[in-house]
This record gives C-alpha cells, sequence and structure tokens, in this order.
C-alpha cells in the first residue's frame, strides 16, 4: 500500500530531487514557492489515475511538478518513487 502525492512549484531542481532526498511523504520539507506537496491518496493498492487542482499559482511563471508514492520496499524500508518531472507556464 502507498501514499500517493504531487510535488509541485518553480524550483526543477527540489521537485526532480524529492526520490533520492525523501524517504516518506511527512518528510518532504515545503519551500514556499519552490516546493509544495499534496497527497492524493492514503492507500494506493495496484494502479491509479490521479488529478490536482492548485490555485494561487504566480502568473507568467514555469512550474514543475511530480506525481510520487511512498511504499515499504521488499526490506521494508520507506521509499519514494516519483515519475519524470513536467513543466507548464502559467498564463499571464
Amino acid at each position: 500500500n502507498g501514499t500517493v502525492f504531487f510535488v509541485y512549484g518553480e524550483d526543477e531542481d527540489q521537485v526532480d530531487d524529492i526520490a533520492s532526498d525523501y524517504d516518506t511523504y511527512s518528510e518532504v520539507d515545503e519551500d514556499g514557492d519552490d516546493l509544495q506537496k499534496i497527497r492524493v491518496d492514503w492507500d494506493l493498492d495496484g494502479e491509479g489515475d490521479y488529478t490536482a487542482d492548485i490555485w494561487g499559482l504566480d502568473d507568467d511563471t514555469d512550474h514543475y511538478f511530480a506525481l510520487c508514492v511512498e511504499y515499504e520496499d521488499e526490506d521494508d524500508d520507506d521509499t519514494i518513487e516519483c515519475s519524470d518531472t513536467e513543466e507548464f507556464t502559467t498564463d499571464d
């Protein structure tokens, strides 16, 4: 079973480094506009499709995001895996 969450923000490096810097969702340290997180599932068991609505993003700004899952691996160690980082730009 896994915890599914999005990470997003204006700092591409922070979004890219989630899986290497953290082992659990609760450890992910938000950093203002540079890095935020939002949990979308507390009990993934298999596959799922996820979306998140985010308000209050800065206008005319590049934003980066990834979908991640926290779970226990075969050694019962907490781990995070994330999708590739994607990008979009908000309107003026």
